[in-house]
């Protein structure tokens, strides 16, 4: 019985092992493969341009575009699945509107994580109003900023709103009351 248990186990361990190897190799031909001097090695630019993509430098953008001690507001992404049923009545439309507020979400998630802890990014439901309201002319007010992607509304046009920065991606503003 015990010679049983220890084929059955070395069984196991040698699927295992095989299973691991073939797993390797068409992560090597795929081109997939990172090296271990690259992993235990890496700076910490590399290893967020691994984790996250392209968004690395919508995070590096940001963090060299805002002083020390910022506040980055954003639109929050709200709504649910039914709430997409009466603008569209394709199914396939609706499911990907579903997935691209998904991933604006989690790139949301991630940059909350990745910039802290300056600038602090935070996610309200209606910034510009937030802003507008709730500013002052004070040393805090100088240190919000409002963070506008390409899909969002945009307060141009807006009195006491100045764009600071443009990219085809995103746009900071700043507001002063007038």
């Amino acid at each position: 019985m015990l010679f049983l248990l220890r084929l059955v186990v070395c069984g196991l361990l040698l699927w295992q092992a095989v299973v691991a190897g073939i797993d390797a190799a068409n992560r090597v031909q795929a081109g997939r493969s990172v090296g271990w001097d690259l992993r235990l090695f890496a700076d910490t630019d590399t290893r967020m341009q691994r984790a996250i993509g392209p968004d690395v430098e919508l995070v590096h953008a940001l963090r060299s575009l805002l002083p020390p001690g910022s506040v980055l507001l954003n639109r929050a992404v709200t709504g649910t699945i039914e709430e997409l049923r009466p603008q569209t009545s394709d199914e396939q439309q609706r499911i990907a509107r579903f997935q691209h507020l998904a991933a604006k979400n989690g790139l949301f998630v991630q940059l909350t994580g990745l910039l802290y802890p300056t600038p602090f990014f935070l996610s309200v439901a209606d910034p510009i109003a937030a802003v507008e309201h709730n500013g002052d002319d004070g040393p805090a007010a100088a240190s919000v900023w409002l963070f506008v992607l390409a899909e969002d509304p945009s307060p141009a046009g807006r009195p006491g709103w100045t764009r600071v920065h443009h990219e085809p991606r995103f746009d900071l503003w700043r507001f002063q009351k007038v």
